[in-house]
């Protein structure tokens, strides 16, 4: 009999998506769920020398648009870079709104029908069916999903750090949510520790949309270590990083290594039904109020880090552009 790998384990316990817009870890150790992708992970593929066509491929179509922007680049770099990833995929390529909107309806609305137009001219096959739109989890954002998911634009609630936007997200009809088991910050300053991870928010997200029939999955994200990961292994999806990916295929799983908390979870779920919406203050008041505040505090350092991301990405467009219409 075959040794089981970790990766396999997990594959039986959770859907995997691959955090990363790199081909050939697709291609390596696919196929997968879905695939996600962020400023960050986008800025990351398009600095590689190997990338480069595609930045200048996303300028070229850009220049035909009526105001081409380097957002406007950087959104079509982003979706050819998911397109090379839908064949080994089985559900969602996940594009990002610009998180400088994170505070607007109107204008995430706008990025999302943009994004979604945009897979849509590349590829008649690249339809909204296999197109998921992440959305950060402010007030204005969740009102964005709710405008997208009645036209029949999946949604995901991101940058989720508490319950208060978990029932929020499901109560406006978010395809997914992806809790952050780790603040972004874990990822972008060296040595940083989230000394209040997110597991339990995860788990009981799941638990709650089960007891009330939500449509919405969970699919966690921010791991930094294998047995964080494997601590969640039952959850409807988790977003698995390259470095971690490569470890569980290369390591076999033994039984009794790690228990799951979605296995060990004993707490009741005290509400049965959904509810109905909160209204924007008393919205506001939960997130505030909910751990001490901690994880209202955790969803505007997000917004920042990727707000500061998408600066330099849109700088890196910029380049391109000049680029482009020096060439022509």
């Amino acid at each position: 009999m075959a040794t089981q790998t970790q990766l396999s384990h997990l594959r039986a316990q959770s859907a995997i998506d691959c955090d990363t817009l790199d081909v050939s870890v697709a291609e390596a150790l696919g196929p997968f769920a879905d695939c996600t992708s962020n400023q960050a992970i986008a800025l990351g593929e398009l600095t590689k020398p190997a990338n480069a066509p595609v930045l200048t491929a996303a300028a070229t179509i850009a220049l035909s648009h009526p105001s081409p922007t380097p957002t406007l680049v950087s959104e079509i770099a982003s979706c050819l870079l998911s397109a090379r990833i839908l064949p080994h995929l089985t559900g969602y390529v996940h594009t990002q709104t610009n998180p400088l909107h994170a505070f607007s309806t109107s204008d995430t609305v706008a990025d999302a029908r943009r994004i979604v137009s945009i897979y849509a001219t590349l590829s008649p096959s690249i339809t909204r069916e296999r197109v998921c739109i992440k959305i950060p989890s402010t007030w204005e954002g969740l009102q964005a999903c709710r405008i997208l998911e009645a036209e029949g634009i999946r949604t995901l609630a991101t940058t989720l750090f508490t319950l208060v936007q978990a029932k929020m997200a499901a109560r406006v009809g978010c395809t997914y949510v992806a809790p952050y088991v780790n603040a972004l910050r874990v990822h972008f300053e060296e040595g940083y520790v989230d000394a209040h991870p997110g597991f339990e928010i995860a788990v009981a997200a799941q638990k709650w949309y089960e007891v009330v029939g939500a449509k919405t999955q969970v699919l966690a994200a921010s791991f930094v270590a294998p047995h964080e990961v494997m601590r969640l292994a039952g959850l409807k999806h988790v977003t698995v990083s390259p470095p971690l990916l490569a470890g569980f295929s290369q390591e076999a799983f033994v039984h009794g290594q790690a228990q799951s908390l979605v296995d060990a979870w004993a707490e009741s779920v005290q509400e049965t039904e959904m509810g109905e919406l909160l209204t924007e203050s008393q919205w506001r008041l939960e997130l505030n109020r909910e751990d001490a505040g901690r994880g209202a505090l955790k969803l505007v350092d997000a917004i920042n880090i990727f707000s500061d991301v998408q600066e330099k990405l849109d700088a890196l467009c910029a380049g391109a552009l000049e680029t482009v219409r020096a060439a022509a």
